[in-house]
Formats: C-alpha cells, structure tokens, sequence
C-alpha cells in the first residue's frame, strides 16, 4: 500500500510539473500582430508575425515573384488613413470653390478633376524602401511591423500618365530614360496649365517639382514605369484657393496604388 501511494504521489507530482512547464513555456511565447501580402508574391493573405518583426521581414515572407514591381510597391497603415481623408477633403474644397467661381473653362476643369478625387479612395499608403536585404542593415529604413499593416506589389507597368491641367488625361507608353516634359508635351494642356512647372509623381511615391521654363529648366527627370507627370494650374486660376493646392494634389497622386 506505501509503495502503491508513493507511485501515485509521484504521477502527480510528475504531472504538475510537465503542466508548470508547459504554462511557463506558453508565457514566454512572443504574441504576434497580423499583416497582409497580396499582388506578385508567392504568399498571399494575411499572416502572423512577431510583434518584433519589420517590413523587410514581411516582404522576405510574401516572397516577390520574379514579376514583381518593387519600386511600384504599395504599403499601407491605418494611421496614415486620417491625414489622407483630410489632404482628400481639402482638395475636393478647393476644386468646388473652382466651380463656382471664374473663368467657364477653369470651372470644367476643376469639375473633372473632383470626380478624379471622388473616384480615388484614401489609401494608407506610406512610402518605403523596396530592397528588403538594405533594409535589414538600415533600420531607419525598416519600419516595425503594426496590426493591419499590407504590402501590395504589382506587375511592373508599361505606361505613364499625364493628368492634372490637361485637355484630357493621357496613358503614354513608358520610354526608358524618357524626360518628363517630354511626357507632357504630348498632352494638350489646357489653357489654365502653368506652362513652367510640373510635378512627376515616381511609382515609389516620391514626388518632385520641376522647373521646364528655358531660362530655369531643371535637370531632365525621368520617370519611373508606372509613374504620373501632373500639369499644375497657373497660380491665376488658383487666386481664390489654397496656393499650395498643386503640391498637395501631387501628394494624393502618390498615395494611390500603381496599376500594371
């Protein structure tokens, strides 16, 4: 009887201590945060990863296709979702204050590009470095991974398009090393364009102001496969406006997504 008692103590004590163990191991377990890859990656959907992890871990983790885009990458977070409503807001603002006022043909321009905003959904899109190996020494550069966070990558695009004051929005074959104002000179402008400036808006979402006047032209600027070149208004017809509503429309150009 002391024999079968003792077996039975230490079954339980044996017990207890696998139960002690497992619970310890479990409490140490990292939780994780879940993100989501779609486009050109071999793993799409949404997947766990360490609360540690940054973005070069979920671009290792989808897995880019050899077709994929990088440059032309979109990554997307909610926080940046706000500050986009707004910047979208304001826009629409300003463009309705256009049609009400002015010149005829300002007032149809500024009606078209509302509907080009309206039909634009605010994105979340952040810019990012696109070399995930970089990125893995450079951590200024690769930002920690947070819930909801998505990478989008495309097919890499064939054309380029030119909007903003234009007689009509252009997709233009993209031509390597092919000069921006070189893109918008095949487009009619429309007679309330600012003939000196422009702004390209590369597929990584950098943008850049250019100066395409004789006497103060900037350096030539290509653009990226995928990109866009927006013809700004000439400040006369923006006298009634925010004067910096050319930049800012440049800047909702660079949170939407790249289409191949």
């Amino acid at each position: 009887m002391k024999k079968s008692m003792g077996f039975y103590r230490s079954a339980i004590m044996l017990s207890l201590s696998i139960a002690v163990a497992g619970s310890s191991s479990a409490d140490t377990l990292e939780p994780g945060l879940t993100v989501n890859a779609e486009g050109r990656v071999a793993h799409v959907g949404a997947r766990t990863l360490p609360l540690s992890a940054r973005l070069a871990d979920l671009i290792i983790a989808a897995q880019p296709r050899p077709d994929a885009y990088l440059l032309g990458s979109t990554f997307t977070r909610k926080e940046a979702l706000a500050p986009q409503r707004r910047l979208k807001a304001g826009l629409l603002y300003d463009l309705h204050g256009l049609e009400s006022i002015g010149d005829p043909g300002v007032q149809q321009l500024a009606a078209r590009l509302s509907e080009w905003i309206e039909e634009r959904a605010v994105t979340g899109r952040v810019r990012h470095r696109t070399d995930a190996r970089l990125m893995q020494v450079q951590p200024i550069s690769n930002p920690l991974l947070q819930a909801a966070d998505a990478l989008h990558i495309p097919a890499r695009p064939t054309t380029i398009t030119v909007t903003g004051a234009v007689q009509q929005e252009c997709v233009l074959a993209h031509v390597p090393l092919k000069h921006a104002r070189e893109y918008a000179a095949e487009c009619a402008r429309h007679a309330a364009a600012d003939k000196g400036n422009l702004f390209v808006i590369q597929a990584d979402g950098a943008v850049q102001q250019l100066s395409v006047e004789a006497w103060n032209r900037s350096e030539p600027q290509a653009v990226s496969p995928g990109g866009t070149v927006f013809v700004p208004l000439t400040s006369k017809a923006l006298t009634n406006i925010d004067a910096n509503f050319n930049q800012e429309f440049a800047e909702f150009i660079a949170t939407q997504f790249v289409n191949p």
